[in-house]
């Protein structure tokens, strides 16, 4: 059920971030953004690796996957705040 709720969850953040990408960056500019934000993406994954890695070491396999899930569930607000405020400032000027 997890790995459903992964799949899921994955289609619809790339699909989401690929839509709002295209609407909202100029054309001439996407080559660029896109770039960078799936090299920040690879950037995060492998760091990630490397502190889960280390944090495996350090905790128990549940404490980390609390800690992840928690950090996550954090990330995620944050995002959704930040494109709140970019979406009203666009909209107002």
């Amino acid at each position: 059920m997890s790995q459903v709720a992964r799949g899921i969850g994955i289609a619809m953040q790339d699909t989401g971030s690929n839509t709002l990408l295209q609407r909202y960056v100029p054309t001439e500019l996407q080559a660029r953004v896109f770039a960078n934000f799936y090299t920040a993406i690879g950037v995060a994954a492998g760091l990630s690796y490397v502190a889960g890695g280390v944090a495996l070491a350090s905790v128990s396999p549940r404490a980390v996957l609390a800690g992840a899930g928690a950090a996550g569930i954090v990330v995620a607000i944050g995002t959704a705040v930040a494109l709140s405020r970019a979406t009203k400032q666009q909209k107002n000027g």
